[in-house]
C-alpha cells in the first residue's frame, strides 16, 4: 500500500563528526537514518541478513565514520504500556499472560524502557534471532518500541493524534490533555480501513472532531490515501519537527518519523 522507498545517498564527508544511527526492520530489510547533530544526512537500506554482502559493504562504509550510538526501534505486537509504580521487572511474562504463547516468549527477549518525561513503561519481546542479526551488525544498540518513539514526539503536546502508516499497517499514539492515553497498530486492507480506525481512535477519546490528527511515514501528501483521509478527517497535517532536520535527502520530513522518534528516545 504505502512503500518505503529511499533513494540512497552518500555518506557525508566530516571526518570529525561523529554519528548517530536510527534504524527499524521492515518487509526483510534495514532502514537507518544517519544523524549528525540534530540533522539527518543520510538514509539507507539493506537487507536483513548479517550474510548478505550488501550489509558488510555498508556497515564497513559506516564503520570509517565514528558511530556514537545506535537507537533499533522495534514495531513488534505486543506490546504493554505499565505505570511507573506498577512495573515489577521480576513479573515481566505476566504482563502478557494469555497474550502470547510460552513457546514464542522461550525464543524472544524481554524489553522495556521508560517514556521521557513520563512515569510509563513500554514492554515488548524482541525476536532472539532477529536481535542477533541486528548485533551481528551493529555495535552497541539501544532498542526502543515504535509506541515509545511517537509518544516521546508529542510528549509536550495537549491533544493530537499521532498516526505512522507503513505499507498496509497504521500505528497511532493518542496524547490527550498532556498525557499519553493509548498505541495501538492495525492492519489495512485499503484507504477505507486507515480512515475507519483513525475516526475509531478519535470518537473514543475525543469529542472535538478538529481535534489534531499528525501523520507520518512514506505516505505523498498528493496520494489517494491522503487526499482521502483530508475528505474525512478535518484537521489533518503531515508530522513536522521542530528539533529536528533533513539535510540533503528528497524526501518531506514526515517520511522520516520513525527515525526521528528513535533519536528522541536515545
Amino acid at each position: 500500500m504505502v512503500k518505503l522507498d529511499f533513494t540512497f545517498s552518500n555518506l557525508p564527508n566530516d571526518a570529525e563528526a561523529k554519528f548517530e544511527v536510527s534504524a527499524l526492520v521492515f518487509g526483510g530489510n534495514i532502514y537507518f537514518a544517519l544523524w549528525n547533530g540534530k540533522n539527518i544526512v543520510q538514509v539507507d537500506t539493506f537487507p536483513f541478513s548479517s550474510n548478505e554482502i550488501n550489509a558488510k559493504v555498508k556497515m564497513r562504509e559506516l564503520q570509517r565514520k565514528e558511530i556514537k550510538d545506535v537507537n533499533f526501534l522495534s514495531l513488534n505486537l505486543p506490546c504493554i504500556h505499565v505505570g511507573y509504580n506498577n512495573f515489577d521487572l521480576n513479573h515481566f511474562d505476566t504482563y502478557f499472560a494469555g497474550i502470547v504463547l510460552p513457546n514464542w516468549v522461550s525464543n524472544a527477549v524481554q524489553k522495556f524502557e521508560k517514556f521521557r518525561e513520563k512515569k510509563i513503561f513500554s514492554l515488548y519481546y524482541l525476536n532472539q534471532s532477529s536481535k542477533e542479526v541486528i548485533d551481528n551488525i551493529f555495535e552497541h544498540v539501544d532498542y526502543f518500541h515504535i509506541s515509545s518513539a511517537m509518544a516521546n514526539l508529542v510528549r509536550k503536546v495537549q491533544d493530537v493524534i499521532l498516526c505512522f502508516i507503513i505499507e498496509d499497517s497504521i500505528h497511532i499514539v493518542v496524547q490527550k490533555d498532556g498525557s499519553f492515553h493509548f498505541y495501538n497498530q492495525y492492519e489495512c486492507s485499503d484507504k477505507n480501513d486507515f480512515l475507519y480506525y483513525i475516526l475509531l481512535v478519535r470518537s473514543q477519546f475525543f469529542e472535538d472532531e478538529n481535534v489534531a490528527v499528525q501523520v507520518g511515514g512514506p505516505v505523498d501528501k498528493k496520494s489517494a490515501l491522503f487526499q482521502h483521509l483530508t475528505t474525512y478527517v478535518p484537521n489533518l497535517s503531515t508530522y513536522f519537527s521542530e528539533k529536528y532536520e533533513v539535510d540533503t535527502i528528497d524526501f518531506p520530513e514526515h517520511f522520516f518519523l520513525p527515525f526521528m522518534g528513535a533519536k528522541e528516545c536515545g
